[in-house]
């Protein structure tokens, strides 16, 4: 501390009014407890040093009207600080008279009005449990006064006036009708299956009543419903006075909108060629199979080959159960022994079928009649049953059930080598012409073929690859192995909110996807001690920014930032080759023109404490169903992990993202003489250069 710092001693003397009134709340023993604990005894004390900036106390739910010297001569202008200094001092010690203004205490007192039902000859209590209560609110003088939000009740008093002082105020609320309801889904064979059983609703008179939400499984059957003798009218319905009384009764019924297709399989299980084949996913991502542990227990795994143990289909039960076949093991059925999980046996036509069920992200299977519900137990990789609480809120209960179509799951290599085309690293189109044409004749039997092509690029010398080029923008694009399988689904890095670096669907039009890879530098990657990898600066081409990794840390998000520096803003772009393990098995696949996006994270950015790995990756974790998020840092790699990307080329950085480019000398007399420049502000006058007008790019020579 220094040794020439003097303090001095600061006594507020302070009064607390309610509200815009004069009335001090110290003379009101009704008001005297709205007084702040802390000044209770009128005198707030406090030490500061000369020079300081001195903000005046503050207390909940008061406001400081004024600030005066304690003679009452001086006001101080700002009511939030002041700067102490000596001159102010009296044998070191400032006493000053602080006023605050109170937020009146506004008490409600609420009571019921139901002069409108002719039936209801018992009022509803209140959230307390009376047909009266009182609630006490804190409100800002100046602020409109608001009726309280009673749980069923409808304010009826209609408040036009602002808080000036403490008060009781009568406010008169009418009480939201209860109704019983039934939720009915009607099998195939014509069993009543109850979704929901004596359920109430409140609901309050001019509402519409409609039908709950049962989940994407069942739509509500208005058809049905109307038909019902005892329901008093369809619905929608409006809520009147009169079309509701106590002890009012509903019934709901709903369809099932079931997401299967169904097979006819025979009762011994055997499959007609037309059957449709699903593979069902839990996690988002493990794929079930036919396949069991030495438990019994089916085995799910994200990296499961799409193969006949990885097919399913349905034949739907008279009762609306569901028989569920493996095609790797025709003639059983997955049904239930009364264990703790499916199993197969074989099939006969009595087995029990599973119900499909709604869950909080979709759908699942269960025990008919029971809570045992389909689940990655312990996210384990086994099927198992769960039956706890959480059950239908657990990510491991969620089921997705993908129509198998064999293109997505023929070609794979051959369809990696061709998303290659054009990207860094990757190849051009003459050299995968023939694979193109292969894929597109549609004859699997060349596949084989197709794989050993892809084989032999992959050993193509680095100078006859597509080079980077200094003078173009890039799309950074997934080349994770699993979205080809989704259709061929291509997400992109870009800008959200212009300071975070995120994913989704890639839009070649979309100027916020492209960057410029600046600052190339012959490096040393992750693990190595030679320089064995180009690292390079990320430049967001549309707002100017750089990728960060200032605050990058395990799962956290990478952000944007205008100004440069080469400690936090190089990342190597290290090739995804094969690796085997040390018994020579494949465990990482090579991915033409695909690069992990890393570097290494010191803790606190202290170079070589406490390392971590960082690689970009799309997920914090394996491959799911979510279509958009944020980049984070994750210390994974493999083809379970969203965490391999390919550099496309989009041309010329001054037009990347835009679209095509038409030469013009005058850029007017058009349609419309509006010009922008590729930032999207409106110019007056286009001097040389590329400008876009009717939504195409112009150049001005």
């Amino acid at each position: 501390m220094p040794e020439d710092l003097t303090f001095a001693t600061i006594n507020y003397n302070v009064k607390f009014f309610d509200g815009t009134t004069n009335n001090n709340l110290a003379d009101n023993d009704a008001l005297v407890d709205l007084i702040p604990e802390a000044a209770a005894e009128g005198v707030v004390t406090v030490e500061a040093s000369i020079g300081d900036s001195i903000v005046f106390p503050t207390f909940a739910n008061n406001e400081l009207r004024r600030a005066l010297a304690a003679d009452g001569t001086t006001e101080f202008s700002d009511t939030t600080y002041f700067f102490l200094t000596e001159e102010m001092l009296t044998n070191n010690v400032l006493t000053l008279n602080l006023e605050y203004s109170s937020y009146p205490r506004i008490t409600f007192h609420c009571t019921q009005d139901v002069s409108m039902f002719t039936d209801v000859t018992d009022q509803y209590p209140f959230s307390e449990g009376g047909v009266e209560q009182d609630v006490t609110s804190r409100i800002a003088p100046g602020d409109s006064i608001l009726p309280p939000a009673m749980t069923h009740f409808t304010a009826l008093t209609t408040l036009n006036e602002v808080a000036t002082e403490s008060k009781t105020i009568e406010v008169a609320y009418r009480p939201w009708r209860m109704i019983y309801y039934d939720c009915v889904y009607v099998a195939p064979d014509g069993t009543e299956n109850y979704l929901a059983s004596s359920a109430e609703m409140y609901i309050d008179v001019d509402s519409i009543l409609t039908a709950p939400d049962q989940g994407d499984l069942y739509e509500f059957d208005a058809e049905a419903t109307a038909a019902y003798e005892m329901n008093d009218f369809p619905v929608p319905a409006k809520i009147t006075p009169d079309n509701l009384y106590e002890g009012f009764y509903y019934v709901f019924y709903y369809t099932m909108t079931s997401p299967l297709k169904t097979t006819d399989v025979t009762d011994s299980g055997e499959f007609p060629e037309d059957a449709t084949w699903y593979i069902m996913r839990m996690r988002g991502s493990k794929v079930l199979t036919g396949s069991v542990n030495d438990a019994g227990r089916l085995v799910m795994s994200a990296s499961a080959e799409i193969a006949d143990s990885a097919l399913w289909c349905f034949r739907q039960n008279a009762d609306g159960t569901y028989s569920i076949y493996n095609k790797g093991r025709e003639g059983e059925v997955l049904t239930d022994f009364g264990g703790a999980e499916p199993q197969f046996a074989t099939a006969t036509g009595a087995e029990i079928g599973f119900e499909l069920i709604s869950v909080t992200t979709g759908y699942g299977f269960r025990v008919q009649g029971t809570d045992n519900v389909w689940n990655d137990f312990g996210g384990n990789g086994v099927l198992a049953y769960y039956s706890a609480s959480a059950t239908y809120s657990d990510p491991g209960s969620t089921i997705t059930f993908e129509e198998y179509e064999a293109s997505n799951y023929t070609f794979l290599d051959g369809r990696a080598a061709l998303n290659a085309v054009n990207c860094i690293g990757g190849y051009t189109e003459d050299q995968v012409q023939e694979i193109r044409e292969m894929i597109e004749s549609g004859e699997t039997d060349y596949e084989a073929d197709v794989t050993d092509i892809v084989s032999g690029l992959l050993e193509t010398p680095a100078d006859e690859l597509v080079q980077h080029n200094t003078e173009n923008g890039y799309a950074i694009i997934s080349a994770a192995p699993a979205y080809i399988q989704r259709g061929n689904v291509q997400y992109a890095l870009y800008a959200q909110g212009d300071t975070l670096l995120s994913w989704k669907e890639f839009n070649p039009w979309d100027r916020d996807f492209y960057f410029e890879l600046r600052d190339r530098r012959e490096d040393m990657s992750v693990g190595s001690e030679v320089a064995d990898s180009i690292s390079y600066a990320l430049y967001h081409i549309r707002t100017g920014k750089y990728v960060d990794a200032a605050d990058w840390a395990f799962t956290m998000p990478l952000k944007l930032n205008a100004e440069f520096n080469d400690t936090t803003m190089h990342f190597h772009l290290d090739p995804v080759v094969n690796v085997y393990d040390d018994n020579n098995n494949l465990t990482i696949a090579a991915v033409p023109a695909g690069f992990y996006i890393d570097r290494w994270w010191y803790a606190g950015n202290e170079y070589g404490s406490n390392e971590v790995l960082c690689t970009m990756c799309m997920h914090a974790g394996t491959i799911d169903n979510s279509t958009e998020g944020n980049i984070v840092s994750y210390n994974s790699r493999g083809a379970n992990y969203a965490s391999v990307f390919r550099f496309w080329d989009g041309g010329p950085i001054e037009t990347v993202g835009i679209g095509s480019v038409t030469n013009d000398e005058n850029v007017s007399g058009a349609k419309n003489d509006v010009i922008y420049d590729l930032s999207g502000r409106r110019v007056q006058k286009a001097v040389k250069g590329i400008y876009i007008q009717n939504g195409k790019k112009v150049y001005v020579k």
